[in-house]
């Protein structure tokens, strides 16, 4: 039979040991060894039939019931931002329930919020906007917005904002779509309104804030987010956008520094834009007045640091790291470029160009810097023109190109480039009439660049009017004065140079013009001593500056040993001066000494036939050169062979009182314009010459000149002579002179064996024509006409035309050598015969 015990116990599920005593206690019922098996398979088919039980039970609950669970578990999942686990529950309950409005509300939002609005709105049409929750508007309306279906989206907040006035997310959702779909200003006007009616809610504020950036303004985008943060100090939306505002606004450092306060505020990109942020504006400061010279690349230096920096923490896993990277080397050109590595700037932009970088215009002017700098201007050309495609009209970009014109000798292109600038840039600017006008920096540097392309293009007296006129205007600007000292210096005035640098410095002692202008003068008028302590200190200083090295170069030359070689050949139907002639010459100087002297040798050689025989004539020479301020002569000791040794000697000098005014003079035992033909007949000349030369500027001068030579045989000969010089055409490459030379001679004996008529008077014009055919830079191909005609009176001798042509080729390089040769045939008349002259020459200047 049956213990009570056991089925009570069974019963309560086996949760005992069913009436087993503990530690091995008899049972209270005496049972048989088969009862217990018989048990044993009763218990064995209790436990099946429950388990059967509870299968059915499990089998027998309600499908609506298993749903909402899963449904619970979803939201609970998208919840926690597991929102592709969601989607994996929602999706098939939404397929077998489609009906189902909780269903298919959580779906539709959790499809917004795993980003999958598109799939979003395909539930818009199943949506009633009447019916449908707040929760569920809001997300579709999102949706909508963030594929620019912007119509749509107005619409589903305009009707959300309608059923639910409270909702304040369907304004502001209203404001944002506005702001994407480039309704700005109407997003401002109705975000603001809103503002005004909750004042101080955070979400209007970073909407607002949102629109404000939209139009630019991030001066108020910056104040709301500040409003944001004096409410919620820890929102971190509001911390992550005043951050980039401060970027966008140009305070890229004060932005890192509060990012690095929280470093997980931005993404890895943003901060990434940041860092180029901050390097591309320390590169901007270096291109700012220092605070002095011996810090003026103290910002450029840390800008390299940063962008060095940037480049070598650089994240490629980035997607846009490459293009970050590409940035950064622009901006590092523009920086190479300041600090005037500009070989470096050519060479980096050259692998950029391989590796196809998009190259910013900014970036590209500092490339034409460099190459410009480097003294490739074609090169420095096509970069600018670049630039140009990408910002059509930037003025630095024109302004520069100007330049280039210049330097490839396109004068016609500069000029009108320039004068373009000038005429399209107005003189003040003005903020729409709420401020007081100031002058436009822009305007004076057009105004310079076409006083300056006139004076490269050699329209010196024009570009002096015209500098002089804005130097009236603006006595205390230093560029102008720098600028005006220069066309000075150009037009033969050093000392009036010199004096407008002075002045200009006094009012702005670190002008780099002024001081490289007051060496330049210094050297021109030949204070030596000055010149170097003034270069060598620009060099220490700005040793970079092409200007400087340009200087620096001069100096150099200028203390080089000098050899100067001429030499000729000549044909003549004539005798009285040889019937054939060939002259040779040659001067040697050294090397400058105690910065006014040097020393010299000379070697003359003359030879011509006449009907008496061959004459050869020798000179040889050792004399002193001294130059100064005011001063220059020479002093030479002669040895002359003519048939016998003869000693002789020469002191020459002149005085420049003035820019315009120079007196020359000179005494010579034994002079070398003794004719040749009077040495053939053992007769000698001492010579005694005084002058006066006024030279108004390149475009006009006048000289003249008295000569008296005592022969040795009794004669005395007085040469009275004068010449005027005027510029009559004047183009970049291209200059005629139109010259008068007038002279008159008298002797005191005419029956000697050379020629000495008893009175004389010549008149000529010269037609000078100078064609500069190739230049560059320093080094330069000129060639050269003169067309003379005139008439020649000899006193018992009718007057006759006088004629001559001749045509020269000239090479100068490096302002150290220049050699120059041609050729000229002219129609002399002499005792009332004619007599033609071919005659060829060369000339050698050469330092070493």
């Amino acid at each position: 039979m049956k213990c009570g015990r056991f089925k009570e116990t069974a019963t309560a599920g086996g949760r005992e040991e069913a009436g087993w005593p503990p530690d091995g206690a008899r049972p209270r019922c005496r049972r048989s060894f088969s009862g217990v098996r018989q048990k044993l398979r009763l218990l064995g088919w209790g436990a099946a039939l429950c388990l059967l039980l509870l299968v059915r039970a499990e089998a027998a609950e309600p499908p609506a019931a298993a749903a909402e669970v899963r449904h619970r578990q979803a939201v609970e999942l998208a919840r926690t931002g597991r929102a592709e686990a969601a989607l994996e529950i929602l999706r098939p309950l939404h397929e077998a329930d489609p009906q189902n409005p909780r269903i298919t509300y959580d779906y539709l939002v959790v499809l917004g919020w795993a980003g999958r609005d598109a799939e979003a709105v395909q539930l818009a049409p199943v949506i009633s906007a009447d019916e449908a929750p707040a929760y569920v508007l809001e997300a579709l309306g999102k949706s909508f917005r963030n594929l620019g279906r912007f119509r749509e989206a107005e619409e589903i907040y305009r009707r959300g904002a309608a059923r639910f006035p409270s909702h304040l997310a369907f304004g502001v959702g209203l404001g944002l779509t506005r702001v994407d779909a480039g309704q700005a200003e109407s997003a401002v006007a109705g975000l603001e309104r809103l503002e005004r009616e909750y004042p101080g809610n955070p979400d209007i504020l970073l909407a607002l804030a949102y629109a404000h950036e939209a139009r630019r303004n991030h001066v108020e985008a910056l104040h709301c987010y500040q409003r944001v943060l004096n409410m919620v100090p820890g929102n971190r939306e509001a911390l992550r956008r005043q951050i980039l505002s401060l970027e966008a606004l140009g305070a890229p450092f004060l932005a890192a520094e509060l990012a690095d306060r929280d470093p997980g505020l931005l993404s890895a990109e943003e901060r990434l834009r940041l860092q180029g942020s901050r390097a591309a504006l320390a590169v901007r400061w270096g291109d700012l007045p220092p605070p002095s010279e011996s810090e003026r690349f103290a910002d450029t230096d840390r800008a390299l640091r940063l962008l060095d920096e940037t480049l070598q923490g650089l994240d490629y896993s980035l997607p846009t790291a490459r293009a970050y990277e590409h940035r950064a080397r622009a901006d590092r050109l523009v920086a190479l470029r300041d600090r005037w590595r500009m070989q470096e700037v050519v060479e980096e932009y050259g692998r950029l160009r391989q590796e196809g970088a998009a190259i910013p215009y900014t970036s590209l002017g500092a490339v034409g810097d460099a190459f410009l700098y480097l003294e490739r201007p074609e090169e420095a050309r096509d970069v600018y023109l670049q630039a140009l495609e990408q910002q059509p009209g930037d003025f630095n970009t024109l302004l520069s190109l100007v330049y280039v014109y210049v330097e490839l000798e396109d004068f016609d292109r500069a000029i009108t480039l320039a004068d373009h600038l000038n005429r399209t840039r107005p003189i003040w600017l003005s903020a729409d009439g709420k401020a007081a006008p100031k002058p436009n920096p822009e305007k004076l540097q057009a105004e310079l660049a076409a006083v300056l392309s006139r004076a490269y293009a050699n329209d010196l007296d024009e570009a002096s009017s015209q500098l002089e006129a804005l130097h009236g205007a603006a006595p205390n600007n230093a560029q102008i004065s720098a600028d005006l000292g220069n066309v000075y210096g150009d037009r033969g005035w050093p000392r009036r140079a010199r004096e407008t640098y002075e002045l200009g410095l006094a009012l702005d002692r670190q002008h780099r013009g002024l001081q490289i202008g007051l060496a330049q003068s210094y050297l021109d008028l030949g204070e030596y001593r000055l010149a170097e302590q003034a270069i060598e200190r620009l060099a220490r200083i700005y040793p970079e500056d092409k200007a400087v090295q340009r200087l620096q170069w001069l100096w150099q030359v200028h203390n080089m040993r000098e050899l100067v070689v001429e030499v000729g050949h000549g044909e003549s139907s004539g005798t009285e001066f040889g019937s054939r002639e060939t002259i040779v010459g040659a001067t040697l100087y050294s090397r400058p000494w105690r910065y006014n002297w040097r020393s010299y040798l000379s070697a003359y050689y003359h030879l011509a036939d006449f009907p008496e025989g061959t004459e050869n004539y020798r000179r040889f020479g050792v004399g002193l050169e001294y130059r100064q301020r005011n001063l220059e002569a020479d002093a030479e000791l002669t040895f002359n062979q003519d048939g016998g040794d003869e000693f002789g000697g020469r002191l020459a000098a002149t005085w420049r009182p003035d820019d315009r005014w120079a007196f020359p003079a000179s005494v010579e035992k034994f002079s070398r314009e003794t004719p040749l033909r009077a040495l053939e007949n053992g007769t000698t000349a001492d010579a005694a010459t005084i002058g006066a030369v006024y030279r108004a500027s390149e475009l006009f001068q006048a000289g003249l000149s008295l000569q008296a030579m005592d022969f040795s045989d009794g004669n005395f000969r007085y040469v009275v002579a004068g010449d005027l010089t005027r510029r009559v055409f004047t183009r970049p490459h291209f200059r005629t002179d139109l010259r008068l030379d007038l002279s008159t001679s008298e002797n005191s004996e005419t029956d000697v064996p050379y020629f000495s008529p008893d009175q004389d008077f010549s008149a000529a014009v010269t037609g000078d024509f100078l064609h500069l055919l190739w230049r560059r830079y320093s080094r330069s191909f000129s060639h050269r006409l003169a067309l003379t005609l005139g008439n020649y009176w000899q006193d018992g001798y009718d007057d006759d035309y006088i004629a001559g042509a001749l045509y020269e080729q000239t090479w100068e390089t490096d302002y150290r050598f220049l050699l120059s040769y041609g050729f000229s045939r002219s129609r002399r008349v002499f005792d009332g015969g004619p007599d033609y002259l071919s005659f060829y020459f060369a000339r050698l200047n050469w330092r070493f």
